[in-house]
């Protein structure tokens, strides 16, 4: 067991906040909270001390949960805070696309990934459900970038076969297989995901082939691993007609 003293805040339930000013955070060797300790109410000893592997002393520094960024475009912190002066669509075509298709050049996609993961940290993001970019290669190195810093995540493969230039597309066969190709990446990484693929084995003689049309290969990736799909869309109201009828026969979306 590990122990971390400070000022600890946290929710007890929804609504309802505990402030422990002199508290103890004591976690275990996999860094699972096991308790909150109040000094201030139970004795305190060397021999109590001396039971945790370490103690870190932050008395006179808060101790809080680490937040939740539930969505970040994880490759578009290479050009935080500049391209502020088109509307989204035009964006995305001057800086946005330039931008992440340098993430086939693996080297550039794990600087900006070790940048961009380690900022989130520094400003308490401990928990993040990231966007990335269309390369299975890139993607794969931001998974390796949160294993290596211990952040929690989810990370998302960018499936793009139209709507976008030249240079940053992907045919949408080879798109929906390189995403099921990175969902089964991302399953080996834990005792847990490996087993689960043992088990889509079985499930996976039951679904029949994907055709052409660009949501059928990223559904059946849906229907076999269990894996979420998201299709965003743009609301603004000269977008929105442009963006209705993409994917074909798709009934829901998530509005971004």
């Amino acid at each position: 067991m590990r122990l971390i003293r400070g000022t600890v805040i946290h929710s007890i339930a929804f609504g309802e906040i505990q402030l422990v000013e002199d508290g103890g955070l004591v976690y275990d060797n996999n860094g699972t909270i096991q308790q909150i300790y109040d000094f201030s109410k139970q004795a305190t000893s060397p021999e109590f001390l001396a039971q945790f592997k370490q103690v870190d002393d932050f008395r006179g520094k808060l101790i809080i949960p680490g937040f939740v960024d539930a969505h970040c475009h994880a490759p578009q912190y290479v050009f935080t805070g500049t391209g502020m002066d088109l509307p989204l669509l035009e964006w995305l075509q001057k800086y946005t696309f330039p931008c992440e298709a340098k993430f086939a050049n693996e080297e550039f996609a794990r600087f900006a990934y070790e940048k961009s993961i380690q900022r989130h940290l520094k400003c308490g993001t401990t928990f993040a459900s990231y966007f990335a970019t269309i390369h299975n290669s890139a993607c794969k190195i931001l998974v390796e970038v949160i294993n290596q810093v211990g952040q929690r995540a989810f990370v998302g493969k960018v499936s793009m076969d139209r709507n976008s230039p030249d240079f940053y597309i992907e045919d949408t066969q080879e798109g929906g297989e390189q995403a099921e190709e990175f969902v089964q990446f991302v399953l080996q990484q834990t005792e847990t995901g490996k087993k689960f693929l043992e088990d889509l084995e079985l499930v996976a003689k039951k679904v029949s082939p994907a055709n052409e049309e660009c949501g059928s290969p990223l559904k059946k990736i849906r229907t076999v691993s269990g894996s979420d799909v998201e299709t965003t869309i743009v609301v603004k109201n000269n977008n929105c007609s442009s963006s209705a009828g993409l994917p074909p026969k798709v009934r829901s979306v998530s509005l971004d």
